[in-house]
């Protein structure tokens, strides 16, 4: 495993980054520009989606399509319990 660090991302923070921008939203930005491995689970991503999809996050989301990208989809990070990297 190289040296880069290993970022997970809470929940509320990727919610406030889709939804709203401003620190969170900054905060992925900044990972995608740097050299940091993105982690993440299949718990974590079902959390996601059902957060996204409750009715009160409907009324700000410019969609009600919940579907995580592809990037972070379940085929490609595996097992359910343990975090995988993001690829």
């Amino acid at each position: 495993m190289s040296g880069l660090p290993r970022w997970v991302i809470d929940t509320n923070v990727l919610v406030s980054a889709f939804l709203w921008r401003g620190l969170p939203g900054r905060l992925l930005e900044r990972a995608g520009e740097c050299d940091v491995r993105l982690f993440t689970s299949q718990a974590l991503l079902n959390e996601l989606n059902a957060t996204l999809a409750k009715p009160k996050l409907a009324q700000v989301s410019p969609s009600t399509d919940t579907h995580a990208p592809r990037s972070a989809s379940s085929s490609t990070i595996g097992s359910r319990r343990s975090p995988r990297e993001v690829t």
